[in-house]
């Protein structure tokens, strides 16, 4: 089954056919390691590359489909309903496919040139308040996401069985620690030793670096004082309340973040030359040539999947989360990567941080309270929409042309069940909002 599935979703893909049909019969048969056999067995017939381990710019990884096809199959056959648990490999895909989609939407925000008023003149996105209201939503949840990953990092060595251990590499057993990573359904470490998402997570970091400071420099060029050599240029054309008003936004959003960008930032950069030592250390190096590339390339696919993390992998751990269980914290030791930035980091904001806006606490407290609150996330701008009681009444707002809460329309992807407002404008600088609805994060059309 595995292979004509395979066959099936290759030939739909390389003929750009929808393949909708195949996922829906491919649901029937998600149980055990399905589907991570299905998509290594995929990932192989389409020669899905997947390593971006020694990668310092990451746009060929944004432009790479193929990854997000893998994804998409992944997040939608693990996908139980809206309050319901995802298993280990949906719950990873759903993050990286919405992390992926806020990189594209700031990338393209931050580069697009639209009609200006005249014909002569273009003007950005970014000096549209709308869009950066529109923005906005993503950005505090990219904030949340790095937060959220820090918190189950720090907290990770106190849930582990006694016999194992994260910073003694003699007790540190990958398969054991792979199997507690599932039972708990704790996707953070993949996140960060899988290349693809962590190059994502750096690419989403230096764009929003690129955001707080064109806000921070838009908020500064409204303050008229002496200090300010622009506010007294006679050509300068201060920017209007409005969009001031959007910008410091932004700004208040990255200021009171409980960990700072560059701080996760620093982290990433540190573990991408971890990972390229140890890649380079084992042996054989699988650094050189072809056949160590593909092998680096297939270790790559299955951390992507979900699957086993490297043996090669063992010393990166081991600095990563040295001094957090308590060896090699005291004393003259060195601390590790996580340590380092616990040293930054408020813990009483870690401790009380509200993640509901990421949906990742799948305990039934957390499950019940989403389910009487009555609303579900906005998969695109990243704000909550209420659910409505009552489909006729709904119904009976939109006939009338309201444009209260209860009168939005939204729109609901038929794979992933993604729901999203649905924005109408005919704005030049909000054609891109538009353009981005034709297709859902998880790569469905007409959503």
């Amino acid at each position: 089954m595995v292979a004509a599935l395979a066959l099936s979703c290759s030939t739909a893909v390389m003929k750009a056919v929808n393949n909708d049909d195949i996922i829906a019969t491919a649901h029937r048969f998600g149980k055990n390691n399905f589907t991570y056999d299905w998509l290594t067995e995929l990932s192989r017939i389409l020669q899905v590359h997947v390593d971006y381990s020694e990668e310092a710019h990451y746009d060929v990884l944004i432009r790479n489909t193929t990854i997000q096809l893998c994804l998409s199959i992944q997040n939608s056959l693990g996908f139980n309903g809206d309050f319901n648990p995802r298993d280990f490999s949906g719950k990873f895909a759903w993050l990286v496919l919405q992390l992926r989609n806020i990189v594209v939407l700031v990338t393209m925000a931050a580069n697009m040139k639209v009609p200006g008023p005249t014909p002569d003149k273009t003007s950005s996105p970014l000096e549209d308040p709308e869009v950066i209201n529109a923005l906005a939503g993503s950005v505090r949840w990219v904030l949340d996401l790095m937060a959220w990953i820090t918190d189950t990092l720090l907290t990770l060595p106190n849930t582990l069985p006694p016999d194992l251990s994260l910073t003694d590499p003699s007790q540190l057993s990958l398969p054991t620690l792979l199997n507690h990573l599932h039972s708990t359904n704790n996707i953070s470490l993949h996140l960060l030793l899988s290349s693809p998402t962590r190059g994502f997570l750096t690419a989403i970091c230096r764009r929003l670096q690129h955001l707080d400071y064109i806000a921070r420099k838009a908020i500064s060029t409204t303050i008229q004082s002496p200090s300010n050599p622009n506010s007294q240029q006679s050509n300068y054309q201060p920017i209007s309340g409005a969009l001031r008003a959007a910008y410091l936004q932004i700004a208040q959003l990255t200021t009171n973040t409980i960990i700072r960008i560059k701080t996760f930032e620093t982290l990433l950069s540190s573990l991408t030359s971890l990972v390229k030592n140890a890649y380079a250390s084992t042996k054989p190096p699988l650094t050189g040539n072809n056949n160590a590339e593909k092998a680096r390339n297939n270790l790559e696919i299955k951390m992507l999947f979900g699957g086993e993390i490297p043996t090669a992998f063992k010393p990166v751990i081991v600095e990563l989360f040295k001094g957090i269980d308590g060896n090699g914290s005291g004393g003259d030791k060195e601390v590790g990567l996580l340590e380092s930035v616990r040293q930054e980091i408020d813990p009483a904001k870690l401790w009380f941080a509200d993640f509901s806006m990421l949906e990742v606490d799948e305990d039934e407290g957390e499950v019940g309270k989403r389910r009487r609150a009555g609303r579900v996330m906005d998969c695109f701008r990243k704000t909550w929409l209420v659910i409505e009681e009552g489909e006729g009444k709904v119904g009976e707002e939109k006939e009338k042309g309201k444009d209260d809460e209860k009168g939005k329309r939204w729109r609901r992807c038929a794979r992933c069940a993604a729901v999203m407002e649905d924005v109408l404008s005919h704005r030049n600088a909000l054609q891109w909002l538009v353009m981005q609805q034709r297709r859902c994060y998880c790569k469905w059309r007409n959503v």
